[in-house]
């Protein structure tokens, strides 16, 4: 088993999924996560391992920045 300190998330775009349905569970799936795991999901981890990730976020042209 592997420690939850030890996870990221990341995702593609565009996505494989294409069917609504399948976004619609995905969203879902998401929003279903306990404390944890939407820590880990809003990059708790990736800020461990990437310590100016929110500066260098920031800094990205507004054309890439993707809505929460």
């Amino acid at each position: 088993m592997l420690a939850s300190s030890q996870l990221v998330f990341a995702s593609d775009y565009p996505q494989a999924v294409r069917k609504a349905a399948e976004v619609e569970a995905y969203v879902e799936a998401v929003r279903a996560l306990e404390q944890e795991g939407r820590a880990i999901a809003t990059g708790a981890n990736a800020e461990k391992l990437i310590p100016d990730l929110k500066r260098r976020l920031a800094a990205r042209p507004a054309a890439t920045k993707v809505p929460a």
